[in-house]
């Protein structure tokens, strides 16, 4: 019984210290300062994608049904 009740004061002390750990604060102030360059984001907006080649497998499987929906309508 005394094992038991050590194991379960473990249990809530851990608990305890994982919400504690979620609630802290953000550190990174000097990361968002609000400083971005619009520069940066319009060049990424108007990138081209990369072209890919995705390999499935050698026979037509079901689990790959969405793939090849996305390719017939030109995706």
């Amino acid at each position: 019984m005394k094992g038991r009740a050590w194991l379960v004061l473990a249990g809530i002390l851990a608990t305890l210290l994982l919400v504690a750990a979620g609630c802290g604060g953000d550190d990174d102030e000097a990361a968002d300062d609000g400083t971005t360059t619009t520069a940066a984001t319009t060049e990424e907006a108007t990138a081209e994608p990369d072209k890919v080649t995705l390999q499935l497998k050698w026979v037509t499987q079901a689990q790959f049904a969405g793939y090849y929906a996305a390719l017939e309508q030109g995706y």
